[in-house]
């Protein structure tokens, strides 16, 4: 079996967008029109067909909370006032209902939003306007949007935090997206990449001043991804040319880390979203048990089995090459069962040895927040084969005899 190169597709891009204003005249000054606070969302790029950094291509509904900055009423000092809580913004490709936003009978964009004939774009209900009083804003977005959200997140925080140790998020229950819904499943030809329970994804945090200039544009967010991604394909070594079935039973990856909470590390100034703000806990292994041909007529050679969110965290080197048996794979393992014919093989390889044979043992392998990892599995063991050749008659004794 060959090791793979990891690819990683976490690059952050920012595009422009369009934007419009809802302006309302001020009875004290003309000039001192009220716009419509709206917004704008992309994503980390990633791979999907073409590059994308749409993120209606991953979740066509986030979250969004903000607060603005005010002088208190009574007294000295500021003091800040919600503006969104946990607000669901959708986006619309038409004047028609949505599925979060405007979803009751009849509703639409247009019915609110002044240049809502501007599609596709995000709109939210009940729109916010902004105060020229305040002395600033922030905003925090999270994807996917929930109703009743297991994330929370208050004035002044860095970032939006997800779950808490006494509710860890279980990544367990994620999807394998490499896998069909057929009965059984069987392996995809392409990488997916949108259709996961909880792709999570973060915007930076907003800090904004309410001036002309920015109230007559969009707020632009931009979301990253804070969980990892794990891909394995399984093909055929081009080497094997025989004849009886090559089928793979099993492939596992073991004591993968199980549940986590976020609480973002860092500062947007220095390091954006690339921070690890994830605390984990517990193992659970993908486990992939139901056996697929890689030569016969239906086979899935150069297919993905794999292609699943999982935390950021680190791979510990216990042993280099193949192993026997997982007896000294004590951290995260790959373990795989094939069969040619009747005769059954059975492989071990440590996780982190995989992806770098440099590491010394006890070496550590950091998948990252963000990033995906591509691993391909060659599988076919090379042939037995027989040469021969024939030791020459050995002369013991040369006689002769005379016949008269």
């Amino acid at each position: 079996m060959k090791k793979s190169y990891l690819i990683i597709a976490a690059a952050a891009a920012l595009l422009t967008s369009c934007y419009g204003s809802d302006t309302v005249q001020g009875a004290a000054d003309e000039q001192q029109a009220e716009q419509a606070l709206s917004f704008s969302a992309y994503a980390d790029k990633v791979t999907r067909g073409t590059n994308s950094t749409a993120l209606n291509d991953f979740y066509t509904v986030f979250g969004v909370y903000g607060w603005k900055t005010v002088a208190k009423t009574e007294g000295t000092g500021t003091e800040e006032k919600p503006v969104f809580d946990n607000t669901p913004n959708e986006y619309f490709m038409t004047n028609a209902s949505g599925k979060v936003v405007y979803d009751a009978d009849g509703e639409n964009p247009e019915m609110e939003w002044s240049f809502a004939n501007m599609y596709p774009a995000w709109y939210y209900e009940s729109i916010r306007y902004w105060d020229k009083m305040a002395t600033s804003y922030q905003f925090f977005a999270i994807a996917p949007y929930e109703a009743n959200p297991t994330y929370t997140v208050k004035a002044g925080d860095k970032n939006i935090a997800i779950a808490s140790t006494s509710a860890p998020y279980d990544i367990e229950t994620e999807k394998n997206l490499a896998m069909t819904t057929a009965t059984p499943a069987v392996p995809q030809a392409n990488l997916i990449y949108s259709g996961f329970n909880k792709d999570y994804m973060i915007a930076e945090k907003k800090v904004v001043t309410p001036t002309g200039a920015v109230t007559a544009q969009d707020v632009q967010l931009i979301f990253h991804h804070i969980l990892s991604k794990l891909n394995v394909q399984i093909k055929k070594d081009p080497d094997y040319k025989g004849q009886q079935e090559l089928k793979v039973n099993i492939l596992k990856i073991a004591n993968l880390k199980k549940t986590g909470y976020f609480e973002y590390k860092g500062t947007n100034a220095t390091d954006g979203m690339a921070v690890n703000g994830w605390t984990t806990n517990g193992k659970y292994d993908i486990n992939i048990t139901t056996p697929y041909s890689l030569t016969a007529t239906t086979n899935y050679n150069e297919y993905y089995w794999v292609e699943n969110l999982i935390f950021p965290q680190s791979a510990q080197k216990k042993a280099a090459g193949a192993q026997p048996t997982a007896q000294d794979l004590s951290d995260i393992y790959l373990y795989i069962q094939y069969q040619i014919g009747d005769e059954v093989y059975n492989a071990y390889y440590d996780f982190a040895d995989i992806w770098d044979s440099t590491l010394a043992i006890d070496g550590k392998f950091e998948f990252k927040q963000g990033s995906q990892y591509n691993l391909t599995l060659t599988v076919g063991p090379k042939p037995i084969h027989f040469d021969a050749e024939v030791f020459e008659w050995t002369t013991e004794n040369a006689g002769s005899v005379t016949i008269d």
